[in-house]
């Protein structure tokens, strides 16, 4: 066998369409969102600083990912 060529297997399919998977949700447009969303909650769980609790970035980056798709 070459050293060029992969070897096709079960294990070499499921990682490829778990990878294209993974490249397609952080392709999504909304990613950005969902990505700011996740840290103000991690945030929010060990602080009580009040820019956590508020949506106002959130909402630009929301607007921001509407009007560039």
């Amino acid at each position: 066998m070459s050293p060029n060529i992969q070897s096709v297997s079960p294990t070499n399919i499921k990682v490829t369409k778990k990878s294209l998977l993974a490249e397609k949700i952080a392709a999504h447009p909304l990613m950005p969102v969902v990505e700011l969303l996740l840290r103000k909650c991690e945030t929010a769980a060990t602080t009580f600083e009040k820019s956590v609790f508020e949506v106002d970035d959130i909402k630009q980056v929301s607007e921001w990912k509407i009007f560039i798709d």
